[in-house]
Parts: structure tokens; sequence; C-alpha cells
């Protein structure tokens, strides 16, 4: 997958520029196009030296729209535009309610542009930070539909899901990483500060170290001496992680790797399918264009592997293929889905076929992120108490030696 720079025209006097993942600059110029963009430029980013500019200089001093703003808005939209109220006025009132930020700042110039008679999507459009392709398309077609307060509420719905499914997976592995900090902390403390003290009094009273006080002993002189070392692998590691998140290629082949993981494999897998079918089911659902559901679908997927596997599925339906076919001939998605696929072409229903397939998917995310929790707990505690456990009897050890030296003079 290479990366592009491309310049467009969405509609007259107007021009918009961005970034484009491709595997040609020909599917990079047909993806605009199905966005309903003219490409006038379009040219290879050196991911090298635009590094540092646009994605560690730049990723945190431009604002982000949070999902907490987000949510309430698309809701908060809905309710309005079901309730009659215009456009233009609903947009005025929802700019009044929001925070300040980026969101507040594009709704009240997207009020002023649909007033001067702009669509309500390209308006939208006008801003890519801000409001994701996906949203734009979803109201795109709730505009031409007349469907525009259920588009609303299925987006609201979408980014609440996936908020809430990223949410649970985060506090599940808040504990042991957690725990497996303390560990590291507790251990360190004990070995450099508290076993070197206790070892200079053996020594003072030449009692003979047993074997493990030896290892715990050495184990401390080697943080105290070569701890750069240390930092420098973690340092190193993570850069390491960076450029392969950030490398395209790179980070094909380890998202590809990370499905294969035991445990945490089958986590991510189920995540990316209950990715791609719930957005795929709300894009189906709000009758968007096939091509454009895929493309649009692969842009909401995380995983590299899953996403790039949409993108030649998308590309094998423009050749006229079926989608369970396709889906099945990439090996990225799991049977049940290529077969709830297929059950949907055939019944027409296929929207919600792929919805069942996302409920099932998530549901038992879910029931895998707690029993991973429940699993993790007691492993990390036992883990604990043992670091904890080994460093104690290293200390406690040369004393029964000392103390039985002594109780052996006192007899003699």
């Amino acid at each position: 997958m290479s990366v592009y720079r491309y310049e467009a025209i969405a509609r007259p006097n107007r021009r918009e520029r961005g970034r484009i993942e491709a595997e040609s600059e020909s599917e990079a110029i047909r993806a605009l196009g199905e966005r309903g963009l003219y490409v006038i430029g379009l040219k290879p980013l050196n991911e090298k030296s635009d590094f540092w500019n646009r994605e560690l200089k730049l990723s945190f001093l431009e604002p982000r729209v949070k999902a907490d703003d987000f949510v309430p808005f698309c809701r908060q939209f809905a309710t309005l535009v079901r309730a009659g109220v215009p456009l233009v006025p609903a947009l005025q009132v929802l700019e009044e309610q929001l925070p300040k930020g980026p969101l507040k700042k594009a709704v009240g110039e997207v009020a002023a542009k649909v007033e001067g008679g702009t669509a309500l999507w390209e308006s939208l459009a006008d801003y890519p930070k801000v409001f994701p392709p996906m949203f734009v398309q979803m109201v795109r077609a709730g505009e031409a539909s007349g469907s525009l307060e259920e588009v609303l509420e299925s987006t609201a719905r979408f980014e609440e899901g996936q908020r809430e499914t990223v949410s649970k997976i985060k506090s599940a592995l808040m504990y042991p990483a957690l725990v497996s900090g303390m560990s590291v902390l507790v251990a360190g403390f004990l070995m450099i500060n508290v076993i070197p003290t206790f070892v200079s009094v053996f020594a003072s009273m030449h009692v003979t170290l047993p074997l493990p006080t030896r290892i715990v002993l050495f184990a401390a002189d080697a943080v105290k001496r070569f701890w750069y070392v240390a930092l420098l692998l973690v340092l190193l590691l993570i850069a390491g992680w960076i450029f392969v998140s950030r490398h395209g290629e790179s980070r094909y082949w380890r998202d590809r790797l990370l499905l294969r993981v035991p445990i945490f494999g089958r986590l991510l897998r189920y995540r990316a399918m209950a990715q791609a079918s719930r957005t795929l089911a709300m894009l189906f659902h709000a009758a968007l264009p096939a091509l454009t559901a895929m493309s649009l679908a692969a842009d909401a997927v995380t995983n590299r592997f899953v996403r790039v596997s949409l993108r030649r599925v998308r590309d094998a339906l423009g050749e006229g293929g079926t989608l369970s076919e396709a889906l099945q001939a990439t090996g990225a998605f799991t049977p049940l889905m290529v077969q709830m696929v297929r059950v949907g072409e055939t019944t027409g229903h296929l929207d919600d076929m792929l919805a069942r397939v996302a409920t099932f998917y998530e549901s038992e995310l879910e029931v895998m992120v707690e029993r991973l929790r429940q699993l993790l707990e007691p492993i990390l505690t036992t883990v604990l108490s043992g670091v904890v456990g080994i460093i104690a009897l290293s200390v406690l050890l040369p004393m029964f030696s000392l103390y039985n030296s002594m109780g052996s003079y006192g007899v003699s």
C-alpha cells in the first residue's frame, strides 16, 4: 500500500486536498472518483521526510473532535430534524450548545454555507478533519432519500457502539497494566534500595549468602550498572512500534500476524469482523452504492489487513463478482460472516444479515474481554506475589543462617 497526496475538485469553485492510501495511482483516482472528487493532482507521499511534519509534529498541535461531542451532536441534530426544524436554525442551535472547539466552529460555518444554498453534505465535506467521509456520505444518502434523521441516529449509534467497545477493551487491560507496572516498581525498589543494605550487614558478619540471595543480588547489581541499556531497549521498542504503525506495508503485516496470536488474535479478529459488519450494515441500509460502501467500510476498520481485504472485495465487486464470493476469496473473513452474507444476498436482506453478524461478534467480544480480565487477574496477582516472595526469601535465608550460627556458637 502506498500513500498519495491529492488535489481534487468536488464541485465548481471548491478544491480539496488530502491523502489517500491505495495500491496504485489508478486505484487512488478511482477511489476518489467514488467520493465525487475529480482529481487534478496526485503524487506519491514521501513518508520518511513527511513523518515528522505531518504525523508527529502536527498530530498533537491540531485539535481533534472527541466522540463525547460528536455523538451528542448527531443525536441532537436528528431530534431537531425529526421535530421539523429547518436545517439552518437547527445547525445554529447546535452551534450555541457545543463547547468551544473545532466541531463548534465547523458547525457554524456549515450553517452559513447551507443558508447560502449549498447542500448539507457538500458543506460537511469541506471539513474532512471534523466530519468523517462515511458521515458525509451517510448524510448525502439521507438527504436524497428524505431520511436524514434516521441516518443521523444510525451514525450516533454506530459511533457510540465503537466507543463502548474500545472502552471495554481498555478497561479490561487497565488492571493487568497497573499490576505489571506495580510489579516492576516494587521489585526495582526492593532490589536497589533494600537488599544491598541487608547484604552489607551480612557481609560484615561473614555470613555465607545462599544461592537465591546471590542471584537476586546479581540481578540488582546488573540493574544498577546497566539501567540505561534497559531504558534504551524500551525506547527502541517504542520507536519500532511507532514506525510499524505509521508505515503502511509494515502495519499490514503486523496486523496480519496479530490476528494469529493466541487469545488476543481472536479478540482482534472479532473486533474487525464487528467493525466491518456493522459499518456495511449501516451503509447498505442507507442505500449507498456497493462500491462506495466498501470503500467507506475499509476506511472504518482499524486492522490494516482487513482494510486491504475490503478494498480487494470492492475491486471484485467492480468486476461483477458477488459479495460472499469476494469475502471468501480474501481469507480474511470468518466463515460465519461469509455464510450470513450469502444468505442475505439470497433473501435480499443483506443489511439485516450483516447487522446480525455485527451483533453476534460484539456480544462475543464482550464475553471474551470479560473472560480475559478474569483470567489475567489471578495470574498477575500470583506473579506479583511470587516476585515479592523470592525477594523476601533472598533476605530471610541469610538471616536464618545467621541465627543458626549464633545459636550454635551459644551452645558450644
